[in-house]
This record gives structure tokens, C-alpha cells and sequence, in this order.
């Protein structure tokens, strides 16, 4: 049976990297790429997020430490852009996923 998951999350790191001129081009509906960093040297659970070739920031901790051993038995991600605050720097996700029991 698949069950089809949904989570909103904000992106982290988003002030810290600066990437206000990102967060601006971005709009609701836009896709996000997830990418486990395994060998990232903060958080070996770490999934990055980028758009249209830009690098946003990261999946929050608690939701990396969740999906990243499943991400890496192959489980697929869907994300997109559902709002964005370029003041605030702030990038809220829709995260979509199948999970098979």
C-alpha cells in the first residue's frame, strides 16, 4: 500500500549564506532539488535544497535525521516553493512523499 506524506518546512540557513537575491526569485509553485550530503562536515544527515541551479540553504535537522536513511534506500522527494519572504529570508517547503509499507 503507498500512502502519500506531506510536510511544510522552512529552509535553514538561508540568512547565514545570504542568498537574499535567490530567495527573491523565487515564487510558490517553483520546484526544490533535495540532495543528501553524507559527508557534510555539521550534519552527516543533511539534505540540501537548491532551485533553478541556486543553493537555498538545508532541510531542517529533525526532518534530515527522519528521511535521510530512507533517502538513501531510494525513497523520491517532491518539494516546492509554497511562499517566500525575501525581508525575513524566509523559504517555507511543501515536501511530498510516497512511503510503502
Amino acid at each position: 500500500m503507498t500512502e502519500i506524506r506531506t510536510n511544510t518546512f522552512d529552509i535553514r540557513g538561508v540568512k547565514f549564506r545570504n542568498t537574499s537575491a535567490d530567495v527573491a526569485a523565487l515564487k510558490s509553485g517553483d520546484l526544490v532539488n533535495l540532495t543528501r550530503e553524507p559527508t557534510n562536515e555539521f550534519d552527516p544527515n543533511a539534505v540540501a535544497c537548491t532551485s533553478g541551479g541556486r543553493f537555498l540553504g538545508y532541510m531542517p535537522k529533525e526532518l534530515a535525521r527522519y528521511l535521510s536513511p530512507m533517502m538513501n534506500e531510494g525513497l523520491k522527494l517532491h518539494a516546492v516553493i509554497k511562499q517566500t519572504e525575501p525581508v525575513k529570508m524566509l523559504i517555507t517547503v511543501v515536501l511530498v512523499w510516497d512511503k510503502e509499507d
